[in-house]
């Protein structure tokens, strides 16, 4: 990455334009470890749901489907876990 960032592209709900493969990849993570299964990964036919709409309908996309015992309360604990780690990893790479 060049330095200094001359500017960073926003979409309308304030993430970066190019994020969207990295929230995806978060979701993927999230729904790995409600199923402890640390070798899930979505399916192409869940990308049109866990993709241009809110988090927590993402999140309740993939425990209908992949998780119904497991909670959005649980899906969320998870999902900031994995978003901390990630974004604090990312940070310091900068």
């Amino acid at each position: 990455m060049e330095k200094p960032i001359k500017a960073v592209l926003m979409d309308l709900d304030g993430t970066s334009v190019k994020s969207e493969s990295f929230w995806i990849w978060i979701i993927q993570l999230t729904t790995s470890s409600l199923l402890d299964d640390p070798k899930f990964e979505l399916e192409e036919s869940d990308m049109p749901y866990v993709s241009g709409n809110s988090v927590s309908e993402h999140l309740k996309y993939c425990i209908k489907k992949y998780c119904p015992d497991k909670t959005i309360e649980q899906a969320r604990k998870f999902y900031f876990e994995h978003t901390h780690r990630e974004m604090k990893n990312s940070h310091s790479n900068l």
